[in-house]
């Protein structure tokens, strides 16, 4: 589904997943690097995906990446866009 900036957040953080509760949402660089291999990695939709980086003076966006182009975009918080939670290995 598609969540706010801090529903993405903390849907990873509470997430438990293959036995696993470390899960996060990406930054910014990470989310650019899962991009250039989502054709490996798979299930992605052509749509927006939230990282955790925050965007703008006021700090009231967060950067967010187009997986139909890779396009990186400051999106304004209370928006609605897709997670691909990540952690640490």
């Amino acid at each position: 589904g598609e969540y706010s900036w801090q529903e993405a957040k903390d849907v990873c953080n509470n997430l438990v997943l293959e036995g696993f509760d470390d899960w996060r949402l990406p930054d910014r660089t990470e989310l650019a690097v899962l991009y250039g291999i989502r054709n490996v990695v798979g299930g992605f939709t052509k749509k927006y995906y939230w990282s955790s980086t925050t965007a703008g003076f006021m700090k009231i966006k967060a950067w967010t990446e187009l997986f139909n182009s890779g396009f990186p975009t400051g999106k304004y918080k209370n928006k609605k866009s897709f997670v691909r939670p990540v952690r640490d290995f």
